[in-house]
């Protein structure tokens, strides 16, 4: 293809451009793509890319998009502008597109949970009971007879051993 040889994206429906994009055939989202749409039709647009994205693209399942999506995975795939709308954060990006999943922030390999999570009492103990409770199958006496520091790291909350002591007590 001549390098001169310009595109016409009047048509093309979002992925039909996001594929262009991602296969080099066009350097950027066109002028306006994010900023000329309503904030809650631009976050179904990027919702929509980053499904597709992982879905049909990548074929990714759920622990290939814990252990690969982080920021610099959105910038790799040109989905950075579009994580802005998620406060910049991947793995709010990631857990608004697939709230059936019910993906959680310390569950991503790469990124830190979204700034001031583990501030808030709420997110340290529904993060400690969804662990024990969904993933462990514990009840509470398990909890006090085999709960270890380690066990906490193994499910990325090695940092709230510290509630573990008052919820316990």
């Amino acid at each position: 293809m001549p390098n001169n040889f310009k595109i016409d994206l009047t048509y093309l429906d979002d992925i039909e451009m996001y594929e262009l994009l991602l296969q080099g055939r066009i350097t950027n989202f066109p002028s306006g793509f994010w900023a000329n749409r309503s904030v809650e039709e631009a976050k179904e647009v990027a919702t929509k890319l980053l499904k597709y994205l992982i879905d049909k693209r990548l074929k990714y399942n759920k622990e290939d998009v814990k252990r690969e999506v982080s920021k610099m995975f959105l910038t790799k795939y040109k989905l950075h502008t579009a994580s802005k709308l998620f406060g910049r954060s991947a793995i709010r990006y990631t857990i608004c597109t697939y709230p059936e999943e019910l993906y959680q922030p310390w569950q991503f390999c790469h990124d830190k949970v979204p700034q001031n999570y583990w501030t808030l009492e709420k997110n340290r103990v529904d993060a400690l009971k969804y662990v024990f409770e969904v993933e462990m199958k514990w009840n509470i006496e398990d909890v006090k007879e085999k709960l270890t520091w380690s066990l906490l790291e193994e499910y990325g909350l090695g940092s709230l051993h510290y509630i573990i002591l008052v919820c316990l007590e």
